[in-house]
């Protein structure tokens, strides 16, 4: 994806100021690679139709007005959003249920016994550690030109423990019983926010993956989320 130099617009000045307020508080190993994402968002600017891939679709004409960033978590306002009828919830799965882009109920993942088939770790602390399949992730040219990848990067989901879901590791040869069904949910209010998770399916592995994604009303989110994929020597995968 290419950059077309243009003055900033409505929308990338509002999410400029989002960037200022998610930053409060983040790690400062944490925060630089997200402003080094924003900086690289900046100079891409939101996709319009001169970006060959959105010649059909221009995102800079369409988004107008940006709601402000996601809130705290709230227990009781999650069970609420949960608990409306859902995608896929008559099939028995593993679920990773995120509101507003925060992770707010999971399931654990085993076949019957003590040991867990799935790990779960976050993005930032799989980078720190040079773990290789993110790494390789991250490092992908086309997500590296992509803005919409680079402002997820800058905005997504700060690595709280209680919110420690970007990595799903399905362990080498493991067999799930059931799906992994990842809902992302948003409530009734408007807001700001991107989710990324990211799926590794070690060596040999094989599991089938849901993904859902669920509103209420008519609010006009603006939701950034990415959802990605490294799958091991041998793996297989059914994603619906």
């Amino acid at each position: 994806m290419s950059s077309i130099p243009v003055e900033s617009t409505p929308a990338e000045t509002k999410l400029a100021q989002a960037f200022s307020r998610m930053g409060e508080g983040a790690r400062p190993s944490d925060f630089a690679r997200r402003e080094t994402a924003f900086r690289a968002f900046q100079t891409l600017g939101i996709p319009g139709s001169k970006v060959e891939e959105f010649k059909y679709t221009d995102l800079r004409e369409r988004i107008g007005d940006i709601p402000p960033p996601a809130g705290p978590s709230d227990d009781k306002r999650n069970a609420s959003i949960l608990s409306r009828e859902s995608a896929f919830e008559d099939i028995p799965a593993y679920r990773f249920s995120f509101v507003d882009g925060r992770l707010a109920r999971r399931e654990p993942v085993g076949n019957g016994d003590s040991t867990p088939f799935v790990e779960t770790e976050s993005w930032s602390g799989a980078l720190s550690r040079g773990d290789a399949d993110i790494s390789l992730l991250d490092g992908v040219k086309g997500l590296k030109d992509n803005a919409l990848y680079q402002l997820n990067s800058a905005l997504r989901t700060p690595d709280d423990p209680a919110l420690n879901l970007n990595i799903v590791r399905v362990r080498a040869g493991a067999r799930l019983e059931k799906p992994l069904h990842f809902r992302f949910c948003t409530g009734e209010a408007a807001v700001t926010a991107a989710t990324r998770v990211a799926v590794v399916v070690e060596d040999g592995a094989s599991a089938t993956i849901l993904e859902s994604h669920e509103g209420a009303g008519d609010a006009a989110h603006f939701l950034d989320d990415v959802f990605l994929l490294r799958l091991g020597r041998g793996a297989r995968v059914t994603h619906v």
